[in-house]
């Protein structure tokens, strides 16, 4: 938005008279110090905070103060930028191109549209539904029942587990401890499903051609899995 308004700027016409610019605000003014805090202060941190830690953060951590980048950028440049040269249509017809670009850009890169950015990693371009059907039956046979539990990465034992009928319980890398909601003992007596991805381990084999990187095992389940119910 900023780009564009000093696109516009730039190409007006010095005969359309220029509107002498607010005066800058005071800095003791507090709506301007609170608009500054939420446009800089969230967006700041959490980026210091994965640089100098290496965390890995989701995208709600930042996004929802983008909103407030935007003014508070133009707040800081209030006087200099001249944004009352700034029209109402201007102003609309950026606002508007910037929404088409953001729907084009969504629909060419997401996974229920044209794909053009499918990266393999990501667990959303990968068809979730033929991994069920690849895995699903050969589970169950291995198991000699339903499957209770899916052990593995997050993001592939979720998809996974959506698809397949039992509704299955994603334990996040086999680890109890990230996953409250499933009961101690219940993959130790009814066995699971496990994934592994971009590795190995002994006793995996490849899930086949389609899922480059993705490996799969059974744990078989003991003799007190019905105490599990």
């Amino acid at each position: 938005m900023l780009l564009g308004a000093v696109w516009l700027l730039a190409r007006r016409r010095p005969s359309r008279g220029v509107v002498p610019g607010s005066p800058v605000a005071a800095s003791g003014d507090p709506g301007r110090a609170l608009l500054l805090a939420f446009g800089f202060t969230p967006l700041v941190f959490v980026s210091t905070m994965t640089l100098a830690t290496g965390s890995h953060v989701q995208l709600h951590w930042g996004t929802p103060y983008l909103l407030f980048a935007v003014p508070a950028a133009m707040e800081l440049l209030r006087g200099r930028a001249g944004w009352g040269r700034v029209g109402p249509r201007e102003a609309a017809a950026v606002f508007m191109l910037i929404q088409v670009l953001l729907m084009a850009r969504v629909e060419l890169t997401s996974p229920a549209g044209a794909g053009l950015a499918r990266r393999a990693a990501d667990w959303r371009y990968f068809d979730s539904q033929a991994l069920a059907q690849a895995l699903h039956g050969r589970a169950t046979q291995a198991l000699g029942g339903p499957v209770r539990v899916i052990s593995g990465p997050p993001a592939e034992a979720g998809a996974l587990a959506l698809r397949l009928p039992e509704q299955p319980l994603v334990l996040i890398d086999g680890q109890l401890r990230f996953s409250p909601w499933v009961p101690p003992g219940l993959a130790a007596a009814c066995g699971a499903l496990e994934l592994s991805m971009n590795a190995r381990p002994p006793g995996y084999e490849p899930v086949g051609v389609g899922f480059p990187g993705l490996c799969w095992r059974v744990l078989r389940p003991g003799a007190a899995c019905g105490a599990n119910d």
